[in-house]
């Protein structure tokens, strides 16, 4: 469920002032974080397929080559050594080399998705703590960094000198250990973040696994082994220094899953309590992030966000956006296959004095699907919710199928349904979500 977006000054048609400087943007940074972790996540079974295809293919060509051209002179289970004559042997180096190179790729290329998750946090991680100090200068006038006389006269203002600071406070928080991280994140700004966050283990393990790959090819340390264990973080049957760790698919989609996560809850936590007066702002970014999942089939994901904007936020811009974030639950519970969750979320809240927006959703959640062509009808073309609605949000995707939802369509909007004319009908942007 999509709530109206604000409009901003260039989008109706004003820009600001040229020497204005731009102001930070945590829903800017959060949602450029969210994209990129997201392309991370939808390249690299497509990139993995690629790369194991190849290797599949190089084999496949060096064991022809050697089956057409070579000799056998040992076999051992399915292992086969074959020897070639000397007008062949170049060629068979070749194909070996070829092989190696898809088999070193197998294992190198996905290493380098986790350590390219762990570099988008980091870089988002940047990028927020430098929003929160311009946001909260007070924050940063506690900071015990001082400037040499040389190095002020080489700034032409208090906030060119402001921004070095910055600068410098950055760089120090990104060369800290991710623990250390979170450390000086709850101290600087007087509050507790890792309380109740279960994904904060699997975090800790996944970059530090990113360091093992970074500086020691994936072979455990006993570092890696303490700094776990530390945390409470579960190794599975436990590891010893000296062992080689890889990245398979079910790996990443939990490294994946669990770095989204994090960098998410981490940003709306500290926003939140820095700047409450931009809650509408994070309410409306927390919004679509998870309406994008959903969108996107992503349910398991956007499941643990909107557990989070219900569970774990107490304070809302609005009751309107509170009950999105309830419906937008519920459907997420509902569409991973748990419907008697997706029900007890819907039965724990009084949804009778509520607009027909809500009514209707809840109505469509619980397979009434009369009851809700019902208030299609009543709400008509001309009400709050639009055609395009109808045609396009997930919360709708079985009640699509339905004939109540096929009659009260005709009937409201004049025209039969079909997918083809949901399709077709795109042009106009959406401003309101379920």
């Amino acid at each position: 469920m999509k709530s109206k977006k604000r409009k901003s000054a260039k989008a109706n048609g004003k820009n600001p002032p040229a020497n204005q400087a731009k102001k930070p943007s945590i829903a800017d940074d959060l949602s450029l974080f969210v994209q990129h972790i997201e392309a991370l996540a939808g390249s690299f079974p497509f990139i993995t397929t690629l790369v194991n295809a190849a290797r599949a293919a190089t084999e496949s060509e060096l064991g022809k080559y050697l089956a057409k051209h070579g000799k056998v002179i040992r076999r051992k289970g399915t292992s086969v050594t074959y020897t070639v004559t000397a007008e062949h042997a170049s060629k068979v180096k070749r194909l070996r080399n070829r092989r190696d190179q898809g088999r070193h790729a197998g294992t190198i290329i996905p290493r380098s998705f986790i350590v390219a998750l762990i570099s988008q946090y980091d870089s988002f991680l940047g990028r927020l703590v430098r929003a929160l100090f311009l946001l909260k200068p007070e924050v940063l006038n506690a900071a015990d960094r001082t400037l040499t006389f040389a190095q002020l006269t080489q700034f032409k203002s208090v906030a060119d000198a402001r921004d070095f600071i910055v600068e410098k406070e950055v760089e120090t928080v990104l060369r800290k250990s991710h623990a250390e991280q979170f450390d000086w994140l709850e101290n600087k700004f007087d509050i507790q973040l890792r309380a109740g966050l279960t994904a904060w283990p699997r975090f800790i393990e996944v970059t530090e696994r990113r360091n093992l790959f970074v500086h020691s090819d994936g072979v455990v340390s006993s570092q890696y082994l303490q700094v776990c264990q530390k945390q409470g973080c579960d190794l599975h049957g436990g590891l010893t220094v000296g062992q080689t760790l890889d990245v398979d698919p079910d790996y990443f989609i939990d490294a994946y899953r669990c770095i989204l996560e994090i960098g998410v809850k981490l940003a709306h936590v500290l926003w939140r309590k820095l700047a409450p007066e931009e809650r509408e702002a994070a309410d409306q970014n927390l919004n679509e992030i998870s309406f994008e999942l959903i969108n996107n089939e992503n349910f398991e994901m956007a499941r643990r966000l909107l557990d989070f904007a219900t569970c774990v936020l107490k304070q809302y811009s609005s009751e309107q956006y509170r009950r999105i974030y309830l419906i937008n639950r519920a459907q997420t519970y509902k569409w991973l296959g748990r419907d008697d969750e997706a029900l007890a979320v819907l039965e724990a809240e009084d949804w009778s004095a509520s607009s027909d927006k809500f009514g209707l959703t809840v109505a469509v959640l619980r397979d009434e699907f009369a009851a809700a062509a019902a208030l299609m009808r009543k709400v008509g073309r001309d009400g709050e919710m639009k055609r395009e609605y109808y045609e396009e949000w997930p919360v709708f995707r079985e009640f699509r199928k339905s004939e109540p939802f096929a009659q009260a369509y005709e009937a409201v909007f004049g025209v039969k349904f079909s997918v083809q004319e949901s399709a077709a009908n795109t042009s106009e942007p959406i401003t309101a979500n379920v």
